[in-house]
């Protein structure tokens, strides 16, 4: 999978800060604060979209997510940075798996992180596309630490057999 420019962890927390305040705003139809939502954000759904799709398609997903998740913002439950990497990731998962559907002559067989069952796929692309630590997914999908962690190694084993 494709990787997204790796922040340092004072960067991250600088704009992680303020996604709850731009959230808010966008779920009160503020367009500003979405687009910095966006320009937050592409980046990681462009890798997930990256790892599933044929390239031509990876723009064209990337857009639709965020034009499905504009119109689903209201009912996005996300306060923070983490609940809304969460959010996001399964409307991306959504969309992409939908568009894998519809061109299934145009992908490659099941070799990559779109094979992997449910849990560890989210696992996988929370942690290697939007680049949260396992401890912090656990606690957004609520899930034990431990548990988090041997659904990562093995979709990591997976992806490597």
């Amino acid at each position: 999978m494709t990787q997204p420019r790796q922040l340092t962890a004072r960067e991250r927390a600088k704009r992680d800060a303020l996604i709850p305040a731009n959230l808010q705003a966008a779920k009160r139809g503020d367009e500003r604060a979405f687009m910095a939502l966006y320009f937050w954000r592409a980046e990681q759904v462009a890798a997930c979209a990256a790892s599933g799709l044929p390239p031509a398609e990876v723009r064209h997903a990337v857009q639709q997510v965020f034009r499905e998740a504009w119109h689903a913002l209201p009912r996005c439950p996300a306060t923070d940075a983490l609940e809304f990497d969460v959010w996001l990731s399964r409307e991306a998962t959504r969309v992409i798996l939908e568009r894998r559907v519809a061109n299934e002559e145009a992908i490659e067989p099941d070799s990559h992180v779109w094979s992997l069952p449910a849990a560890l796929r989210e696992v996988v692309l929370l942690r290697d596309a939007f680049g949260h630590g396992l401890a912090q997914v656990a606690r957004a999908i609520a899930q034990p630490e431990q548990t988090v962690r041997l659904w990562y190694r093995n979709g990591l084993e997976a992806l490597a057999a």
